[in-house]
């Protein structure tokens, strides 16, 4: 992303940050339950519809028709920019990537401060139990009791959209710096493309391999942030998503899910993301003063 669109999109964010209402205590919100799979769909598309909406002008034209495609699986954790079989636009995400998303943010509601003893935890667990090929294992149980379920779900809620608007934001990025061109991007969105077909899997499958390395992950994270505080106004839960894959990374042995297989160095990935937190928030503050 140019220092000019940077600088537009900050603007945008600071405009927004600025309109929202004053936080409530913990303790006066609504307690959120954990998403049901229909309500994990719905949570992607409408943050996907948000990232989109502040992007420039320019970027937001070249990806009107984008939405999001699941994937089924209850095994593989994973998530791709790809083009459908009409030509369109789609971020595609496995049900088992927003499972465990959802996992790891509550995790991360546990977690005081700074510390990641119950993220880290949960990397344990799926590091030592979690078995190639089989279905995604729930965390342990009583892992997430609180004493305050009121306000480590509202915690929970916060992290989960932080975390799925950075994968999301990722993958956005890809479209939005042009490394990925559909041939017939639309505004439509036909009945049934939210199903993903085994021909679609297949082209998917070999844009992946064109897409996704070491080289061009750092510009997309960096985008995923800056995407994520205009529309959430935090990335703690993208960072607590990368701090939990550093964790798995870190470990003796961890399945090899192609969310990670294809964007490898957690930890470097983590470094990126925290530093980019902060210089949003610079970003932000110059914004200010100057207006």
């Amino acid at each position: 992303m140019t220092h000019r669109t940077f600088a537009v999109l900050s603007l945008v964010v600071a405009t927004l940050l600025a309109a929202l209402p004053p936080s409530r205590a913990l303790g006066d919100t609504a307690l959120t339950p954990t998403l049901t799979p229909l309500g994990r769909h719905v949570e992607a598309e409408l943050l996907l519809r948000e990232l989109v909406s502040v992007l420039p002008g320019d970027a937001r034209a070249r990806v009107q028709g984008i939405y999001v495609a699941f994937a089924p699986t209850p095994v593989d954790v994973m998530s791709q920019a790809a083009c459908d079989d009409d030509g369109d636009d789609v971020i595609l995400v496995s049900d088992a990537l927003l499972v465990l998303l959802e996992n790891v943010s509550h995790a991360q509601a546990l977690d005081l401060g700074a510390t990641r003893a119950n993220v880290s935890s949960l990397a344990s667990h799926y590091a030592k139990d979690q078995r190639a090929g089989e279905r995604l294992l729930p965390p342990v149980p009583g892992a997430f009791e609180a004493k305050d379920s009121r306000a480590t779900e509202t915690i929970h809620t916060a992290r989960f959209r932080e975390s799925l608007s950075g994968v999301l934001g990722h993958e956005l990025s890809i479209f939005v710096r042009g490394e990925l061109t559909c041939p017939h991007p639309t505004a439509t969105h036909e009945r049934g493309d939210d199903v993903w077909t085994q021909e679609e899997a297949e082209l998917a499958h070999d844009i992946a391999a064109r897409l996704y390395g070491k080289g061009r992950i750092r510009g997309r994270d960096q985008d995923a942030v800056l995407f994520t505080v205009a529309t959430k106004g935090e990335a703690l839960g993208y960072i607590g998503w990368l701090a939990f894959l550093t964790a798995m990374d870190n470990a003796d042995a961890h399945p090899a899910w192609s969310y990670t297989t294809q964007r490898p160095d957690s930890a470097r990935r983590l470094e990126v993301v925290e530093r980019a937190a902060i210089d949003v928030k610079t970003e932000l503050r110059r914004t200010h003063e100057e207006k």
